[in-house]
């Protein structure tokens, strides 16, 4: 679906929120080719045990001034049925409203799954996943930080 756009900026670092059923894998930002125009593309992993009907989604834009810029306040993928682990939203183009647009942040607005119930998201953006290390690589140290986290876990927390 590229042979239509041209990238100009690609995002590969995965983000998500607290408890939202999908991950942002990559978004690209893209000028057509034959048009013009600029468009978003996002790809989607699906990460509930349900399957996806719909995914709304909102774009805050940032201009090359480094302002805000026109956003998109929803796109709907409808008709989806997108099951757990499956990649999804890589061949959909979104228009973007302003030509001078650097980047753009995602907020998962709600998502449909197919037993009928609804997720909502919260007012946050999509957040960067810092990429983990199993415990495995702790080598001895494994135990001295499963016990400490231990402790810390039954300790009570003071707020300031």
């Amino acid at each position: 679906m590229f042979e239509h756009y041209q990238a100009i900026r690609k995002f590969s670092v995965p983000l998500w929120q607290w408890d939202c059923p999908v991950l942002l894998k990559s978004h690209t930002l893209a000028k057509g080719k034959k048009k013009g125009g600029f468009f978003a593309c996002c790809q989607f992993e699906n990460l509930s045990s349900q399957a996806i009907d719909s995914l709304t989604i909102s774009l805050s834009c940032v201009g090359k001034d480094w302002f805000p810029a026109p956003c998109v306040e929803s796109f709907t993928y409808s008709g989806l049925d997108v099951s757990s682990r499956q990649v999804f939203g890589g061949d959909v183009w979104i228009p973007l409203p302003d030509a001078d647009i650097q980047e753009f942040s995602v907020y998962v607005r709600q998502a449909r799954f197919a037993d009928g119930s609804v997720w909502t998201g919260s007012a946050d953006p999509l957040r960067c996943i810092r990429e983990t290390k199993p415990l495995s690589s702790l080598g001895e140290l494994q135990e001295l930080y499963l016990w400490k986290a231990a402790q810390v876990s039954r300790s009570p927390q003071v707020c300031l």
